[in-house]
Parts: structure tokens; C-alpha cells; sequence
């Protein structure tokens, strides 16, 4: 990457650097200087930027709250959303300088923030379309994007990796395991389990189809704080302990393709999300998520936090259910 400067000495010619220029996917840094007899010419120099690829959104699959309690959890980077660095204009960019600032404290060894600061300047910004307060990774997508960019060496090994961006991460929400970025950035699905985190080979839900579906209820508030308050009753933290044991079992049955068990265990984790979870349930939704569990055509579970905003949807056929209609829908793209 090219470290720009207003004033940069090439050969003992000094070049003062005027703006960037964009020509055909290339950067062409354009500077001026004075040649002999006092002419001015300008300089244009192709600067091998770090092209910039796209980062996906994603969905925690299977694992919302009982991974706070130790449980399983399995996270996809998913298609239907994406993030990409872009130049526009200073305003465009100016609402990432509170995080660049934050960078600066967390992290100054381990980014280059004096380019990511010019980049800034020059009107570099993340466009994104990925729905924020979704559950679909709008931070975690912004954290991978700023570290791929602007890290001085990349760290190799997954736990100080994901140790790096969950620092970053922090940034957007106090605590963060940096589990999001972490499988933004190696943009393959992973399993978490306690400490340990490994990638999931090829994939397949084979006559299964997850869709995401906006409740177009708005997530007001901060639903953990509810969860919070309720791990203070006895009653709950045993009954989270159902809902671990089905979620870590589906788990299983997902990795082993087992899917005759996966309908079972999503079946049993809508059942049990329904029963405990019911204040992470919108009441425009409930009706729906019970008639699901009857019919058994398809099923409802949290996508991420829940209290409105994204849900997930799953069926056994690639039609989108009837009694659903009314709501934003799209099929899991992975």
C-alpha cells in the first residue's frame, strides 16, 4: 500500500502531493513539482492500492443466548448482504472517524491508521446494505473490512486473530467475542464451541431452506438487558439448559448431515425459543410462530438478538410459506 504524503522526496526531487485520481479500477496519485528553468509540471503515479473485495453480512444459524452460557453456536457468512470500500466525498467518510480515534487507542501497533486517516480525507468509506440492529453483522462487517485494508501484518493464528478484532469490535458493543468478524473476515462458516472455533467444509442443507424475514418491528431497547434480569430466576438458567443441550445437538446433526434429526431439533429449538424466549418475540409474530409448530411446513427462530428486526425462517420446500406472506423475505445465499 502507498504511504501518501503531502510532501514526499523521490531521488532528490521533492513532489507535493495534489488529489487522487480514479481511472479504469486504478489509483493514480497526482503530485506537482519544479523542473529545471522553473517549469511546473504535475506527476501522475499508479498506486498499487490494496484492491478492496466484498464483505458479506451474516446469521448466527444456531446459537443465540445459550452461547452466553457456555453452549455451541454456528455462524454463516451469507450473500444477500455486503459490504465494500468505495471513494466518494469527506462527508461520505466522516462518520467512521469516532472508530478510527477508538483504533487509535485500541489498536495503533496493529493497523496502518495514518493511511486508513488519509483514505478518510480522501473521502474513503465502507458501502454498505446491510441492515443495522438486523443480527446480520453490520459492525463485524466494518471491523473485517478496516483490519483486511489497513493491518500491518496479518495475524495468522485464529485465537489472536479473533482476540484483534474482538478488541475492535468493543468499539460497537462494550464486550464482543469477535466471533462475527472473525468469520466475516475468513468468510467461511464456523462453529464455536467454548474456546475452541473451526470452520465448517462444504456445507450443505440438503432440502432445507433458511430464509431471513424482516418482523418490520423495529428492535427497541437492548434485548440482553432483559435476558439479563431474567437469569436472575432460578427457574430460567434451568431452562436454559434445554435449550443448550437442543441447540448443540443440532449442531451435530447439521455437521453430520443428519437431516431428518435437523427438522427435529429446529422443531424442538422453535418449540423451546417460543416457550423462553417469548419477550424476544414480537406479538404481531407469535400467531404465526405457533401455526408453524402445528403445521410443521415451516419454522421460526431468533436471528440474532431478537426484539424485532431480522428472523429466521426454515422450510422443507424452496416456496416461501402462505401464512407468511405479509412479510420481507429472502433465501439464505451462502
Amino acid at each position: 500500500m502507498c504511504k501518501n504524503r503531502s510532501l514526499i522526496q523521490i531521488n532528490g526531487i521533492y513532489l507535493h502531493y495534489l488529489h487522487i485520481i480514479q481511472n479504469e479500477g486504478d489509483d493514480f496519485l497526482v503530485f506537482k513539482f519544479h523542473a529545471s528553468g522553473g517549469h511546473l509540471f504535475n506527476l501522475c503515479i499508479l498506486c498499487h492500492m490494496k484492491r478492496s473485495r466484498s464483505y458479506p453480512a451474516k446469521v448466527l444459524l444456531f446459537g443465540e443466548y445459550t452461547v452466553l452460557q457456555g453452549g455451541a453456536a454456528m455462524g454463516l457468512p451469507i450473500k444477500n448482504f455486503s459490504s465494500k470500500w468505495q471513494k466518494g466525498g469527506f462527508g461520505d467518510a466522516r462518520v467512521l472517524l469516532p472508530f478510527y480515534y477508538y483504533l487509535q487507542e485500541c489498536c495503533p501497533d496493529i493497523l496502518d491508521l495514518d493511511q486508513w486517516y488519509y483514505d478518510l480525507q480522501s473521502g474513503y468509506f465502507l458501502q454498505t446494505n446491510i441492515p443495522a440492529r438486523a443480527g446480520l453483522g453490520s459492525s463485524g462487517s466494518l471491523v473485517a473490512a478496516v483490519y483486511d485494508r489497513y493491518v500491518l501484518s496479518a495475524e495468522k493464528g485464529q485465537h489472536s486473530l479473533q482476540n484483534i478484532l474482538a478488541r475492535m469490535e468493543n468499539f460497537f458493543h462494550g464486550t464482543s467475542s469477535g466471533f462475527d468478524p472473525l468469520l466475516i473476515y475468513l468468510d467461511k462458516p464456523l462453529v464455536r464451541n467454548g474456546s475452541d472455533i473451526y470452520g465448517v467444509e462444504n456445507l450443505e442443507l440438503t432440502d432445507l431452506y433458511p430464509w431471513i424475514m424482516d418482523s418490520l418491528e423495529p428492535r427497541t431497547g437492548h434485548p440482553i438487558n432483559q435476558f439479563n434480569r431474567n437469569l436472575l430466576l432460578p427457574e430460567f438458567k434451568q431452562d436454559l439448559v434445554r435449550g443448550t443441550t437442543i441447540t448443540d445437538q443440532l449442531i451435530g446433526n447439521i455437521i453430520r448431515q443428519e437431516i431428518d434429526q435437523v427438522w427435529q431439533g429446529l422443531s424442538a429449538l422453535s418449540q423451546w425459543q417460543y416457550r423462553h424466549l417469548g419477550f424476544l418475540i414480537p406479538e404481531s409474530l407469535k400467531q404465526k410462530w405457533e401455526q408453524g409448530l402445528d403445521e410443521q411446513t415451516y419454522l421460526i427462530k431468533l436471528c440474532g438478538a431478537g426484539g424485532g428486526g431480522m428472523y429466521q425462517v426454515w422450510t422443507k420446500a424452496p416456496e416461501w410459506p402462505a401464512p407468511l406472506g405479509q412479510w420481507p423475505h429472502d433465501l439464505l445465499r451462502f
